[in-house]
């Protein structure tokens, strides 16, 4: 799988810009704050979309990178896998049903159901989790972790459920923890074991001290009965002194009544003449109160009734606007009925009206939309052909530059061949040649002219051979020439035809671009345009162009609609106002203009009816006040003959129905008091000669005070006695609470062993998981440790190892520990190792791209050298997106062409 290009609409900071991939490394130095990281999420948002949390409070992704400016939200990127090229096209909102998805296979440039908007697991089959943690390297996030999404191509059919086995060092660890907790014998941190068989030792030494206190229990119970006895006794005696004392105080009791029922006789025969003199002028008769009391009551009804007609009147003034208002007759219902059926219909007519115009804002609307479709009005397939050619324009531009650096190039290396051709000694090499054959050639006719003037036979053996020798040098050193100028040649014209097939496919690239731009122009320029890109100005024209087909439907449809509306409201309008413009003048309402004439309807029913009203309650109330008139004489008459003192007729009345009662109660009361007292003259009380009352309750007093004493006693005694019980039920129930503390004892101990058990079995699990599921990753780690650290990573004392979860690890000297022992530029390291090992087994096949958005700035300059050869030489077996802010920290060269 391989990126090809990319165009960014709009996405945090950065609007669009177009870059173009290549194969390998692709390296992008920016300063900060220009988007690095955004550059990154945006390859991640276009294979995975934007993240979405409604519930959090914190600034999610999707807010993070919405457009500052507002704009467009989205972009789109060109990758290929397998033999084929798409696009992928998003756009975002602010929820994730707002997004847009497009894919297009750019071979027939139509829409493709080859993946769903769900393309990123589709194509790398991981979530986006596990994405994150394997190909997509955000800043200062190197560390890794394993997710069952990678678990499952780690598996391969063999599977091992994250969730089952994960954490083996924490389960073990955990146990652990566990069986110390039960046999700990800290004295700060007992273990739950040792704690058992302390209660265990308590417990046992409570329930020894059962049988003396059994003893004591009995002894204070014998004492117990035997004060009980005494109190027994005590009762008794103050059982029969209390009867002398009731019989006592019944006699002078007796006394005592006597003497109050005389003064109540004589009480009650004055209050007795007091209620005579009250009805000297005689008792009415039951019949009569009955009379008076149901007039009080008629009288109290009328009088409400007539209060409440009297409030229903209305005020004076108001009656004067409604015989102004009706001089003649009050409306009927049925006139009310047809004038409310003419008002309806015509607020239905206003609003068939009001639909069938066009709002003032679409007619303006419509109006700019022909203005700016005035020159053409394209059709959906001529905007489809444009929004291709834009794309083909930006495929060809990228080919154009990218052609445009390989010429240059082609035409730098041919220029530094010349430069070597030119910097050869071949001129001083011939040169030698040549004095070389001369020395030879002069040496040879030394000699051969020493054997013309007399030599000997020798002389000319070495005159011919320095000669041939001289020929030998001359023709090999001219030979040794032409093969170094035909090889130079065969070079510059090797380099020449590569040149001109470059030049010719740009000019071809260039013929395409500039076609593509020429249509584009040609139709763009038919339309208005704020400074923008061609892919917002067709956006806007698309806009534009879903605007000015609906408004011209709706203007259509109300042209149809409005025929004849006006017409008939008008006519309706006139017969409701003809007949009710009187009303609409005493009430000063305009209908004509402010069409309120179902306000005045109700106004002018509520107004008859108020009138209707008020005729028959004014008949009412002169009717009731004449009634009410009658009855309160009738009333007064008979009350004048009594002395009363209430205020209200009602209390008067009351008053004398209570006075009638209290009456008859004395009458009878003071007959049997004068009975009783008569009877009981004759008779003699006397006192017994015996002790008095108040000698016999100093006498209960003392035994009293006994008593008191005695039952205190009792109670010590009870409670020492409840308290010996207490004690020895709970030396009992600590045996029994030794027993059963000895049975959970027994269940600790077999817990501990099972623990023991469990921890051997999960050591055992670990190191076969280990060896068969982390052994591939963790060679692929030290094979990469070894490429990033070089001779320092090897001769270093410990050894790098990952647990489960991916977190780097050290063992020194056969002791494990955790990551954070690291510097940090050395755990970066680690993990960086840790990141393509992981890349390497999850995607063993097809290797994906690699995303990295700076991931070197723990490194020191050494290490950060390392590292960039590190991603060299792994960038020909995968495409990396390489991002950072520094120089010191960028490649030789970049691979990526934004434009």
């Amino acid at each position: 799988m391989r990126l090809i290009s990319c165009y960014i609409a709009g996405f945090g900071t950065i609007r669009d810009r177009n870059f173009i991939f290549k194969p390998g490394l692709n390296a992008i130095l920016e300063e900060n704050g220009w988007g690095k990281t955004t550059f990154c999420v945006f390859l991640k948002a276009m294979f995975y979309g934007m993240e979405y949390s409604r519930g959090t409070k914190t600034l999610h992704e999707r807010q993070r990178y919405e457009p500052w400016d507002g704009g467009s939200y989205g972009g789109s990127l060109v990758f290929a896998t397998g033999e084929k090229e798409y696009r992928i096209e998003r756009s975002f909102g602010h929820t994730d049903k707002s997004d847009r998805f497009s894919l297009i296979d750019l071979s027939t440039n139509q829409q493709s159901s080859d993946f769903s908007d769900q393309i990123g697991e589709e194509l790398f089959s991981v979530d986006r989790e596990s994405f994150e943690k394997s190909i997509f390297v955000p800043q200062n996030a190197l560390d890794t972790g394993i997710t069952d999404s990678m678990n499952a191509h780690m598996g391969r059919g063999s599977r091992v459920n994250r969730d089952d086995v994960t954490h083996f060092e924490e389960a073990i660890a955990s146990i652990e923890n566990q069986i110390r907790d039960y046999n700990r014998n800290s004295k700060t941190n007992t273990g739950r074991l040792r704690l058992l068989q302390q209660k265990i030792s308590l417990k046992q030494e409570l329930a020894d001290r059962i049988p003396a206190t059994q003893e004591a229990a009995r002894a204070a119970e014998e004492r117990l009965l035997e004060k009980k006895s005494q109190l027994h006794q005590l009762e008794e005696q103050k059982k029969a002194l209390n009867d002398r004392v009731t019989e006592q105080v019944k006699r002078e009791q007796a006394l005592g009544a006597f003497r109050q029922k005389r003064q109540q006789l004589a009480e009650s025969e004055k209050e007795l003449e007091k209620y005579q003199t009250f009805f000297a002028k005689g008792i009415p008769s039951p019949e009569a109160m009955e009379e008076v009391t149901d007039a009080d009551h008629q009288l109290a009804v009328r009088e409400k009734e007539l209060e409440e007609l009297r409030a229903k009147v209305p005020k004076e003034a108001y009656v004067t606007d409604l015989m102004k208002l009706f001089p003649e007759e009050i409306p009927t219902p049925g006139q009310f009925a047809a004038w409310s059926r003419e008002a309806a219909h015509l607020k239905d007519l206003r609003i068939q009206q009001s639909y069938a115009v066009m709002s003032e804002e679409d007619r303006d609307q419509l109006a700019e939309l022909r203005e700016y479709f005035l020159v053409k009005n394209p059709s959906r397939e001529e905007l489809d052909l444009i929004s291709s050619e834009i794309n083909n324009l930006a495929s060809c531009t990228g080919r154009v530059s990218e052609l445009t650096k390989q010429s240059e190039e082609l035409e730098r290396s041919r220029e530094e061949k010349i430069a070597d051709r030119h910097s050869e000694s071949g001129f001083g090499l011939s040169l030698v040649t040549g004095l070389i054959a001369l020395v030879l050639v002069l040496g040879g006719g030394a000699f051969l002219t020493l054997y013309a003037s007399g030599g000997g036979f020798i002389r000319q053996i070495l005159g011919l051979v320095f000669v041939g020798a001289a020929v030998v040098v001359a023709v090999g050193g001219f030979s040794g020439q032409r093969r170094r100028q035909s090889a130079y040649q065969q070079v510059l014209s090797d380099l020449d035809q590569e040149i001109e097939q470059a030049r010719e496919e740009r000019q071809e690239a260039v013929k395409r671009r500039d076609a593509s731009r020429k249509i584009c122009i040609d139709f763009l320029s038919l339309f208005p345009e704020d400074e923008q890109s061609m892919q917002q100005h067709l956006t806007e024209i698309r806009i534009k162009k879903e605007n000015f087909d609906r408004l011209t439907a709706a203007e259509a449809r109300a042209i149809d609609n409005s025929a004849g509306a006006v017409e008939e409201l008008a006519n309706a309008s006139m017969r409701l106002y003809t007949q009710l413009q009187p009303y609409a003048d005493s009430y000063e309402m305009d209908l004509y203009h402010e069409f309120n004439e179902e306000a005045l309807l109700q106004r002018l029913q509520e107004d008859a009816q108020a009138y209707r009203d008020y005729v028959t309650a004014r008949g009412q109330v002169e009717n009731l006040e004449e009634q009410v008139m009658g009855w309160r004489k009738a009333i007064g008459d008979f009350l004048a003959d009594y002395p009363l003192t209430e205020k209200s007729r009602h209390e008067r009345i009351a008053q004398i129905r209570r006075n009638m009662d209290r009456l008859a109660d004395l009458t009878g009361r003071v007959e049997e008091l004068r009975k009783e007292v008569s009877e009981e003259e004759g008779e003699v009380i006397q006192v017994s000669e015996g002790q008095s009352v108040e000698e016999l309750q100093r006498e209960q007093a003392l035994l009293d005070a006994s008593v008191v004493e005695l039952t205190q006693v009792i109670s010590d005694l009870k409670d020492d006695w409840t308290n010996l019980l207490e004690e020895l039920q709970d030396y009992e129930e600590a045996g029994d609470e030794a027993r059963d503390l000895r049975e959970q004892e027994t269940g600790m101990l077999d817990n501990v062993r099972i623990l023991e058990l469990t921890r051997d079995y999960l050591n055992r699990a670990r190191e076969s998981y280990l060896a068969r599921y982390m052994g591939p990753l963790q060679d692929n780690m030290q094979g990469y440790l070894e490429i990033l650290g070089g001779r320092a990573m090897a001769e270093r004392p410990e050894r790098f190892t990952l647990d489960i979860d991916l977190n780097p690890k050290l063992i020194y000297k056969e002791q494990q520990k955790r990551g954070e022992f690291l510097s940090a530029g050395y755990h970066d390291l680690i993990a960086l190792a840790a990141r393509f090992a992981l890349v390497d087994t999850i995607f063993s096949r097809d290797q994906p791209m690699v995303i990295l958005d700076d991931p070197f700035n723990n490194l020191d300059q050494d290490k950060v050298k390392r590292a960039l050869a590190f991603l060299g030489q792994i960038a020909g077996r995968r495409q990396l997106v390489y991002l950072t802010c520094h120089p010191s920290r960028m490649p030789a060269e970049s691979g990526t062409v934004p434009f």
